[in-house]
């Protein structure tokens, strides 16, 4: 037989004159033979098929015997098994997030095909068995890829199916991504009176999905949203200022960013000034030095009670000095009412500069000026000492 058939025939001659009366041994199950026995005047032709799937790779003799009462025979069956191995794919792309993949193997050649199958990689996983025996049917194979762990990049390895010397292969290519990167527009904010709000912008510069939160403890800001996630687009983070829980003058604290693709801190700082009003109705607030102040409920105030100063009738004496450290901001204007009752002489500094020194005999006197600094200044109003000098300061306001 050659290796492209399966089905031969022979014939049987009666030569002699009489009935050939004959009968064929050594029939097998991988032979199918038309017939065994039989009566022949002239010839008999006889078809045999061979069935190869039970045979390894190799060469294969087998004889029949044919006896009869005209003298006996042989006929010699000879045949070639040659298994092929064929596989379904050269090469099979998974992309960046496909995970599974099959092949189908299959002896396309004769008998019996033994294969084994060598995954290549460690991120390679053969669910299927990793050997076995092909005759005619396929066999599919089924595997998994594993990313975790691995750096971001195009991967390839070769899947080989092996049958003894013979080898088949396939590439397996797959992408992993990057990891995410968290990336933000701004690492400081600053706001003030005019700034009381703005803009956080949270990116991710990697690849997949950037998981993120924010947590801040401040109690003049707040954020929206406070988490979220992004693969390519911009979230942007609205920070809202509510001035009427910060103190007044800096404040300062940070907004913590977490996610999968790392942490940042953002420092935020408000500059906010708050108004300043002072009736003088209670000096506890000011340092006092020197010779005392005191309050007074009488008519010279502009809004009784007020503060009040006087100094006995002697020559020598220490001035009266009040003191107070409070937030301005270059813009403001300073105002405070004050009446002179008898050689009151009065000076007032704001930061160190004098911005007013009159000695005031009798009646009021508005004192006024533009605030022309910014930050934390300290106050001073001084009624320098005159015997029988005294005076009345109220309402002193610092605003817009």
């Amino acid at each position: 037989f050659d290796l492209d058939q399966e089905q031969l025939t022979f014939n049987i001659i009666n030569s002699g004159d009489d009935v050939l009366s004959w009968s064929m041994e050594g029939d097998q199950e991988f032979l199918s033979i038309s017939q065994l026995s039989g009566q022949i005047i002239e010839s008999q032709t006889i078809t045999i098929s061979v069935d190869r799937s039970s045979f390894y790779e190799g060469s294969y003799n087998h004889n029949l015997s044919i006896n009869s009462n005209g003298g006996n025979a042989i006929v010699t069956i000879s045949f070639d098994v040659l298994p092929i191995l064929s596989i379904s794919e050269q090469t099979i792309d998974l992309g960046a997030s496909l995970n599974a993949f099959s092949l189908s193997i299959q002896n396309i050649g004769s008998g019996i095909l033994p294969w084994t199958i060598n995954s290549g990689a460690s991120w390679i996983e053969i669910l299927s068995d990793n050997e076995g025996e092909l005759s005619s049917n396929p066999y599919t194979i089924e595997g998994l890829v594993n990313r975790d762990g691995l750096s971001g990049g195009n991967y390839s390895s070769d899947i080989i199916v092996s049958y003894g010397e013979n080898t088949q292969s396939l590439e397996l290519q797959m992408y992993v991504p990057y990891p995410p990167i968290l990336t933000l527009s701004d690492s400081q904010l600053n706001f003030n009176r005019d700034n009381l709000e703005g803009e956080l912008s949270i990116g991710n510069s990697g690849e997949g999905e950037l998981v993120w939160s924010i947590s801040e403890n401040i109690a003049w800001l707040s954020v929206y949203p406070a988490q979220g996630t992004t693969q390519s687009e911009e979230d942007n983070i609205t920070i809202t200022i509510n001035p009427n829980n910060a103190s007044s003058g800096q404040s300062s604290g940070n907004i913590v960013i977490t996610s999968n693709g790392g942490d940042e801190t953002v420092s935020a700082s408000l500059f906010y000034i708050d108004e300043f009003f002072e009736d003088f109705s209670n000096l506890s607030g000011w340092n006092l030095s020197g010779f005392n102040w005191g309050t007074s409920t009488g008519g010279n105030c502009e809004e009784a009670p007020c503060g009040y100063v006087y100094f006995p009738n002697y020559q020598s004496g220490t001035n009266a000095v009040i003191t107070k450290s409070v937030y301005v901001e270059e813009g403001m204007n300073f105002e405070m009412y004050a009446f002179g009752y008898w050689a009151f002489d009065l000076e007032v500094r704001i930061g160190g500069e004098v911005i007013f020194s009159e000695l005031i005999p009798y009646g009021t006197e508005w004192i006024n000026h533009d605030i022309n600094t910014t930050g934390q200044v300290q106050i001073q109003i001084i009624a320098k000492h005159r015997a029988l000098g005294s005076g009345y300061i109220d309402n002193l306001s610092i605003a817009y």
